[in-house]
């Protein structure tokens, strides 16, 4: 088969479908998705632990894996802050790039890590996927999760205001990242969601709509901890909240969102470089 291995999660979560489309449109390189046995990148996505087993355990996968060339890391993270003490990596690693300063700390228990490991999410890359930005649809875009998506709370605050959108991430991912670009503001309880508005410079903040995330809130702090300046987290609205003052909450984002374009565009070099000095092809 052709292409270059890489693993990444293979559900329809967005984020991890943006995989092949960085890979292969933004650095140029045709992949194929692959098991961790057979990868040879770790690419964008909650996959480091992928990566992992049980101490007990490794013996099965330890002594064939570990003669394989060591596996690059490439924006990867972690999807939880716990890691359970017994496990360990069956690969070996070459850490180039990861996610954010948490998914840093925890790989350093396990594995060593350069002092000037580039930091942040792949899909801050995406913005050349969209030949052109589409016009403005919404005033507001409401991304929920895969586990929220069928919350009647969503479904109320669209019935209220027709200027509002729910935007599904079971489809396309360009599909979804046009969408995204036709608003104006994004509440979003997908960490991607987060990342394509950042991306695309629209005021964004993190939608609480309850419990069901794997890892909680960890890989949105992960994410938040590349960028200096004011965090992310400290916008977080209750779906609750946002149902009862919609446009209060929705103004109040609109006016104190604080672009981080600048720093987008410098990780945007490093993680290019780190990927194009680390891999070879």
């Amino acid at each position: 088969m052709s292409g270059l291995p890489v693993k990444y999660c293979g559900s329809l979560n967005f984020g991890d479908a943006l995989n092949p489309f960085i890979f292969e449109r933004i650095l140029g390189v045709p992949v194929r998705h692959a098991s961790i046995r057979h990868a040879r990148v770790l690419g964008l996505g909650s996959v480091a632990e992928s990566a992992m087993r049980p101490k007990r355990k490794s013996w099965r996968y330890w002594p064939a894996l570990h003669l394989r060339a060591p596996l690059a890391v490439w924006t990867s993270g972690f999807i939880r802050d716990e890691i359970p003490a017994d496990f360990i990596f069956i690969r070996r690693l070459r850490v180039l790039a990861l996610r954010g300063r948490r998914s840093l700390e925890l790989m350093r228990r396990f594995q060593s890590v350069p002092d000037n490991c580039p930091l942040g999410d792949g899909a801050l890359l995406a913005a050349p996927l969209l030949s052109r930005l589409p016009a403005k649809r919404w005033r507001v875009g409401l991304i929920p999760h895969v586990v929220h998506g069928a919350d009647h709370r969503l479904r109320g605050l669209t019935e209220r205001f027709s200027h509002v959108a729910v935007i599904s991430l079971n489809r396309n991912p360009l599909e979804i990242l046009a969408e995204i670009a036709s608003c104006d503001a994004v509440f979003s309880s997908s960490l991607h969601g987060l990342i394509v508005s950042d991306v695309f410079g629209i005021p964004n903040a993190p939608l609480d709509a309850g419990p069901g995330l794997i890892g909680g809130w960890f890989k949105f702090h992960d994410y938040d901890s590349a960028f200096t300046g004011p965090a992310a987290m400290s916008r977080t609205v209750t779906l609750d909240r946002l149902a009862e003052a919609f446009e209060t909450e929705t103004a109040s984002l609109m006016n104190h969102y604080v672009s981080r374009q600048p720093q987008i565009d410098r990780i945007r070099e490093s993680l290019i470089t780190a990927f194009r000095e680390g891999v070879e092809l």
